[in-house]
């Protein structure tokens, strides 16, 4: 994606964590496109286009960009300060704003952020 603009109609999901850290998040949807359950937007994609369809066996998949930034801070309750709990709050807010431009652009929340 380096030097591509990325344009809101081709957002699939917005998510975020403040807890179980990216690498384990992006485990969980990995785990849910492939198989179900694990995380519900994983799960949403296995259910609608995956589950008992010939896709999913396909060599012709579709590709699937994955971007994030990272906030370090301390999560634990009983380590974390008030400046963590800060950043924490900003990554929630980061993630409504970014639903919020996706629906005022295109009518929508991204996809896979629908029920």
């Amino acid at each position: 994606l380096q030097g591509k603009r990325v344009l809101e109609r081709d957002i699939f999901y917005v998510g975020m964590s403040n807890y179980a850290g990216v690498s384990k998040r992006l485990r969980q949807f990995w785990d849910g496109i492939h198989r179900g359950g694990c995380h519900s937007a994983g799960d949403r994609f296995y259910r609608k286009w995956l589950k008992g369809k010939a896709y999913g066996k396909s060599r012709r998949r579709g590709t699937l960009f994955v971007s994030w930034i990272c906030m370090p801070c301390e999560t634990d309750k009983t380590k974390r300060s008030a400046e963590d709990l800060k950043k924490m709050g900003a990554v929630a807010d980061l993630e409504l704003c970014a639903m919020a431009r996706v629906k005022q652009v295109i009518g929508r929340e991204p996809e896979l952020n629908r029920k």
